[in-house]
Formats: structure tokens, C-alpha cells, sequence
């Protein structure tokens, strides 16, 4: 019988530990294709949509911190499985948003947006929210708009510090 830490349930994703650093390998090649696809994006200079591509690599990154993140505790608890709460965590932007933002240099999450071109924004940060503004056509009850206006060289450091992390190799040094 295996030893797994967390809930035995439905709502809960159980990974042998033989499998994080797998699992932590393509949340990186997910990521890094999604900086690629942010770059050929930026390159048409449609900087809402690479952002939404920009921010869905880090969830990636924050997805491959979660799994090494519990692998780890499940290793010093003698556990060979982790298990994840899928609604509270691997489903969660924001969750995962944190998580890499705790290997990313957090004076970084800079303010993506401009604020000065709208006032009725409230959130510039990178976010799950400031990505979903920026993915689709919206009526603000005067008028239609793709987004807001992307900072461009916010956006390409922003892409050039999570490539960085990502090829560091600090989320494949696990204990076992």
C-alpha cells in the first residue's frame, strides 16, 4: 500500500514522486512555449495578447513550484505520492500566480498596464485578472476595447526573467 500525503478523493490529483520531476519538466516546456509564443506575438506589436501568453507561462511556472513544493514534503514524511487539491490549487490562477511569484523576483510584478490611459483600472499588476482583460473584446458601457495598453518594455523583461527562472534549474533540485 502506497504512503500518500493528503485526501484519498476525487477532488484531489494524486502523483507518484517517480513522476514530479516529469511533471515539473513539462510545466517548464509549457511555459518556455508559451515565452516563444509571446515573442512572435510581440513582434506584431499585439501586446495585449502576448501578455495573456506571458501570464499563462507563469501559471506554468507556478504549477511546476506547487509540485516540487509538495514532492518535497512528501519526501521528508516518507510519502511516495503527493496528492493536490484540484479546486483549491491546481485550478487556481491566483494560486499558482503566487506560487511563482515566490521564485520570481517579486519587485518585478511591475505594473504591466498603463494606468495613466485608463482610470477605471484598479489592478496593473500582472495578474490572473489583468490577463483576462487583456484576452478578450469588452463594452465598458461607452465603448468597445481589446484590453489595456501594455507596457512593451515591461512586458519583455517580464518575459525575459521568467525564461531565466524556468532555465535556471532550481525547480528540477529535489531531495530525491
Amino acid at each position: 500500500m502506497t504512503k500518500c500525503l493528503g485526501k484519498n478523493t476525487a477532488q484531489f490529483k494524486k502523483i507518484p514522486l517517480s513522476e514530479v520531476i516529469n511533471g515539473i519538466r513539462y510545466c517548464q516546456l509549457n511555459a518556455l512555449n508559451y515565452l516563444k509564443d509571446a515573442q512572435m506575438i510581440l513582434q506584431e506589436k499585439r501586446y495585449g495578447h502576448a501578455y495573456v501568453s506571458v501570464h499563462l507561462a507563469i501559471e506554468e511556472l507556478g504549477k511546476a513550484v506547487l509540485l516540487k513544493e509538495h514532492a518535497e514534503k512528501a519526501w521528508k514524511n516518507g510519502a511516495d505520492e503527493i496528492s493536490i487539491n484540484l479546486k483549491t490549487k491546481w485550478k487556481d490562477h491566483e494560486y499558482k500566480t503566487k506560487k511563482a511569484w515566490k521564485i520570481l523576483d517579486p519587485t518585478l510584478k511591475m505594473q504591466i498596464l498603463h494606468k495613466k490611459t485608463r482610470l477605471d483600472i484598479n489592478d496593473t499588476f500582472a495578474s490572473p485578472s489583468t490577463r483576462l482583460k487583456n484576452a478578450f473584446a469588452d463594452f465598458n458601457g461607452k465603448t468597445w476595447s481589446l484590453g489595456d495598453v501594455i507596457d512593451e518594455p515591461k512586458i519583455e523583461a517580464l518575459i525575459n526573467i521568467v525564461k531565466k527562472v524556468l532555465k535556471s534549474g532550481v525547480l528540477l533540485q529535489l531531495p530525491f
